[in-house]
């Protein structure tokens, strides 16, 4: 049987909303029935999902890895998937096979009877869920399946300066809560090269957001020590990207003010989103831990009191040097 034959079979598409997972979605439903469901989630919000609400139906995961804080909540999913009358006919999936291996073992899913099996992204030369479509497929690929693998492929690799990848992504970006757009940007370019007049609309919000990045940008106060400081206070932005645009000046740390809710007043008051640059390893949680100053947030940024802004700078400088 063709790999076309083989997704033919599939009735329901359950993937995550990055542009890599996106894309690939928009690729696979080229090749499926057009009545496919589609469902985007993330490998830490499988258990919100309740397959004993859906028809049964023919599963393929996509860009979903086995969530690797917690491996039993994957399995659990897949247990409930299958309980509810569900086969999983594939996984298309590049970050760790190992994984998925284990955890089909453990929800009792005979992994070699998969039509799409994953693989491992640190051990080959596939890269993402887009490039393992594409090795997937056979020679009657058409253009646009193509296109968008490699849109899939290159997004992956953080490179959204493509046709389709940059309208995508932006899409996403300028209203990351909509959780529909992610199906409506799959099903459009399963279908369509070009963006519609929606799909243009959502793109000149995020082209908006990165105008006021530029403002925000050109305010930034230098503090010395690497060590910047912003204010994005009542203002829309994407706050990865514009942190990512402070970083690449060669700060090293940032403090970005805004208003933020707080707990104790119930209201949103003036905080500061305190973060490190990825690239030189520390721990800003750990950092404000050791200087004693009270904050909300872990992992790369956390968020503090504008009150504590002469502490939170010396704790910043000490750990820069």
């Amino acid at each position: 049987m063709s790999e076309h034959a083989r997704l033919s079979m599939v009735t329901r598409i359950i993937a995550v909303g990055s542009v890599d997972g996106v894309c690939t979605t928009a690729a696979v439903l080229r090749n499926v029935p057009p009545k496919a469901t589609v469902v985007f989630t993330q490998a830490f919000l499988v258990d919100e999902l309740d397959p004993s609400k859906w028809e049964p139906s023919r599963v393929l995961l996509v860009d979903l890895a086995v969530n690797n804080r917690d491996e039993a909540m994957t399995v659990s999913f897949l247990r409930r998937l299958v309980e509810a009358g569900h086969e999983l006919v594939g996984i298309i999936d590049e970050h760790d096979a190992t994984a998925w291996f284990i955890a089909c073992a453990a929800a009792g899913i005979d992994y070699e009877k998969l039509a799409f099996q994953p693989v491992n992204q640190e051990a080959g030369d596939i890269k993402s869920s887009g490039a393992l479509l594409r090795s997937l497929l056979d020679d009657g690929a058409d253009k646009l399946t193509l296109e968008l693998c490699e849109t899939a492929d290159q997004g992956d690799r953080m490179n959204f300066d493509t046709h389709i990848g940059l309208a995508v992504n932006r899409a996403m970006k300028s209203d990351p809560s909509d959780k529909t757009r992610r199906e409506y940007l799959a099903r459009h370019y399963s279908q369509k090269r070009d963006p519609d007049a929606k799909i243009k609309g959502w793109v000149a919000d995020y082209n908006s957001i990165l105008e006021t990045h530029a403002i925000i940008l050109a305010d930034l106060v230098d503090l010395g020590d690497r060590v910047a400081r912003i204010d994005a206070t009542k203002r829309h932005i994407d706050m990865r990207t514009l942190l990512g645009e402070v970083f690449k000046r060669g700060y090293l740390a940032v403090l970005m003010e805004g208003l933020e809710y707080d707990s104790d007043s119930g209201e949103k008051v003036p905080q500061l989103s305190v973060s490190f640059a990825p690239s030189i390893g520390l721990g800003i949680d750990e950092t404000m831990d050791e200087a004693g100053i009270p904050y909300t947030g872990s992992g790369t940024i956390v968020t503090v009191l504008v009150e504590y802004e002469d502490e939170v700078v010396q704790a910043l400088r000490s750990a820069l040097h």
